[in-house]
This record gives C-alpha cells, sequence and structure tokens, in this order.
C-alpha cells in the first residue's frame, strides 16, 4: 500500500472516530439535562452541593485511570465535557481575581471547563463577596503556592467570610517577563507584578533585574497593563496570556525560582460537598495561650490516627505578635460527616480559642500540577 493510501485509510479512521465521540457526547449532553431535572426537583431540600465535585473528581480519576500515559492530556478534554454537560443543566458562575489574564483566570477556565460563565472580580474579597450575594455560584482563589506557601490575602478572606470549600484545583505556574516589543531587559528599570509573582521570581529578578524599582499590583493582569501603558522602560511578570491583546510580548519564559512551581486554589461555595472516598478537610484554629497547648491539639488527630497532611501558621489579622496571637490552617484526611474526622473536628473545636472550618472537599485529581 503506497503511503498516500495509508495516509488516506488513517484519515477515514479518524472520521469514523470523530463521528463515534461527537455522537457519545451528544448522548452524555441529553442525559446531563435529564440529571438537571431531577436535581432542580430536589434541590430545595438538598444540603449537597448542585455541582455535585465528589462525583466530578470520581469521573475524572476513572478517565485518568484508563488513559495511562496519555493522562495528562486527557484531563482537560474530560474537564471540558463535563462542563458542556453543566451548562446544559445550568450555567455555573464562576468568580475569580480579574481581568482575564490572570492565574487565577487560566485556573478558572482549566478547572470548569467551555461550560461555565467566569466573572471577573477587582479582588480576591470580591470575588467571594459575589458568591455571598449570590451573583456568582463559585469563587476560585489561590490558597497556597509550592514556593511561597500560604496566600495571605485569600487565608484572611475565608476565614473572615462564610463560604465553606466545596473543592480543589491544582494549576502548574509558569511565570514570565511581558514587554513590549523591542524592549530589551538591560533596558527596563520598573517592574509591575502581583506580590505572590515577586515572591516566586525573587531569586531570578535578584539576579537579571536587582536594580529595576518593583511596583505591586492588585493582579498580574492588571501589572500587564501598567507596564504597556508606561513604555519602553517598563515591563511585568504573569502568566503568558496574559500579554494578549496588551501590546506586550513574552521576553523571558519560565522565570519562577521553582521549577515545580504550583498553586493550590480552592472553590468557595455556599454548600457543603458531598464524601467522595478521597477527601480532604480544611480547618482554622486558634490555641489557648498556654503551654503544650498546640501539641494538645495535634495529639487529638494524631491519637484518632488521623494523616495531616498542611499545618502553617498565621499572625491573626489586627493582632500583635506573640501572646498567642495566631492561627493554624490544618488539613487533614477525610470528610467532616465521617468518622473518625468528626469526632475529632468536635473536640478541636471545644479545644481551640478559635475555630473555622473551611470545608470538606475532593482531593483534585490533578493534585500534582499540570
Amino acid at each position: 500500500m503506497s503511503e498516500q493510501n495509508e495516509l488516506a485509510k488513517r484519515r477515514r479512521e479518524i472520521d469514523e472516530l470523530d463521528a463515534r465521540i461527537v455522537a457519545a457526547i451528544s448522548q452524555r449532553l441529553e442525559i446531563a439535562g435529564q440529571i438537571g431535572q431531577l436535581k432542580s426537583a430536589a434541590a430545595a431540600s438538598d444540603s449537597v452541593d448542585a455541582a455535585d465535585f465528589a462525583r466530578e473528581e470520581q469521573v475524572i480519576r476513572t478517565a485518568l485511570a484508563s488513559a495511562g500515559e496519555q493522562a495528562a492530556g486527557i484531563e482537560p478534554v474530560m474537564r471540558s465535557i463535563i462542563g458542556l454537560c453543566m451548562s446544559r443543566q445550568r450555567p455555573l458562575r464562576v468568580a475569580y481575581l480579574g481581568p482575564p489574564g490572570t492565574f487565577s483566570n487560566e485556573a478558572a477556565r482549566a478547572r470548569f471547563g467551555c461550560g461555565a460563565e467566569l466573572i471577573a472580580a477587582a479582588s480576591m474579597a470580591g470575588s467571594l463577596k459575589m458568591v455571598e450575594a449570590d451573583a456568582a455560584d463559585y469563587a476560585l482563589v489561590p490558597f497556597e503556592n509550592s514556593t511561597d506557601g500560604g496566600v495571605g490575602e485569600a487565608m484572611d478572606e475565608i476565614v473572615a467570610g462564610s463560604l465553606v470549600a466545596s473543592a480543589e484545583t491544582y494549576l502548574r505556574i509558569r511565570q514570565c517577563l511581558l514587554a513590549a516589543s523591542g524592549v530589551e531587559l538591560a533596558g527596563i528599570k520598573r517592574l509591575y507584578s502581583h506580590p505572590q509573582s515577586f515572591a516566586q521570581c525573587r531569586r531570578w529578578l535578584d539576579a537579571n533585574l536587582g536594580d529595576c524599582s518593583r511596583v505591586a499590583c492588585d493582579s498580574n493582569a492588571a501589572a500587564a497593563e501598567k507596564a504597556a501603558a508606561d513604555g519602553r522602560a517598563a515591563a511585568a511578570i504573569g502568566p503568558a496570556g496574559a500579554a494578549d491583546g496588551r501590546g506586550l510580548q513574552v521576553l523571558v519564559s519560565s522565570i519562577e525560582d521553582n521549577p515545580c512551581n504550583i498553586t493550590r486554589f480552592l472553590v468557595m461555595g455556599r454548600k457543603q460537598a458531598r464524601p467522595s472516598g478521597a477527601d480532604c478537610t480544611s480547618v482554622m484554629f486558634a490555641v489557648r495561650h498556654r503551654p503544650g497547648a498546640l501539641l494538645e491539639m495535634l495529639r487529638i488527630i494524631a491519637d484518632a490516627k488521623i494523616n495531616m497532611t498542611k499545618l502553617e501558621s498565621r499572625p491573626i489579622p489586627g493582632g500583635s505578635m506573640g501572646q498567642g496571637q495566631y492561627l493554624f490552617f490544618v488539613d487533614l484526611d477525610g470528610h467532616r460527616d465521617q468518622q473518625p474526622l468528626a469526632g475529632v473536628l468536635d473536640q478541636l473545636q471545644k479545644e481551640a480559642a478559635q475555630f473555622r472550618l473551611i470545608g470538606s472537599y475532593p482531593r483534585a485529581a490533578n493534585a500534582e500540577g499540570s
């Protein structure tokens, strides 16, 4: 068989597969619509999150397990299909730190696919308030980074609010130096970025742009806009997508200090996610000001043989350093509605000087980032 004939044969096979894929997706959309009708009927009395993130992550895990070496490419496809099916039931409204071109925007698109309405908020606090006011169903906020630790602004706002974590997602963060066409590294005098990006690129910046003034911005997209308006002596740090439509280009890519730079985002909503079988529970507590108080709290967790996957302290907003003025953020394996964790949470709340259950939610299938 000639190469041309072989090529034509393979293309016919692709066409046949495409037809089957489209037919399968169409059937999935029809069933999703039927499920949406059942959800609507039960919504008034059902305390489970209508998006059913537990079910979604189970579907993703099953797909990734069967995909083998193709798992990294299959996940975004499955996210898009799930998002499309969700839009057949009711398009989700997801608030994020905008404007478009931020890492939060990128994470929202990756997590919810094409079926969600993404709403840009001017701040993290603004995105959470949109959910509280029923102007959005969820807010996607960056919670911690593998290079710089917890995102303090998000931690403070989550603790102060009433929303619960319904899901999580991870995004591989690739920081880029953005500048107008023709700008050279040696000519940059001012650098704009969100404080988190400055922190994630600290060593690279000190080595390559140590004499530049650094201007903190509310978001990376806002930083790109300011750099574009500033002229040829300015640059910004952010995702490559922040350059689009702003007259900028990527001058240097991947300037983050950590080659495995990953940010974990929490999906904050109004309802509790149901158990999925692979769950994380996030809590915050403050301990009483006495010797061994933190050890006592940790012993409650250890005695129940609960695996703790995160422990981070942060000063209480508005408080003074010392004198027990710290909040501890802890992640635990398990769901708040299941034993032994349910009993452990009751004990922690009784012993704590301050306690906040941030939420129980399914562990993300993409926990290694992408």
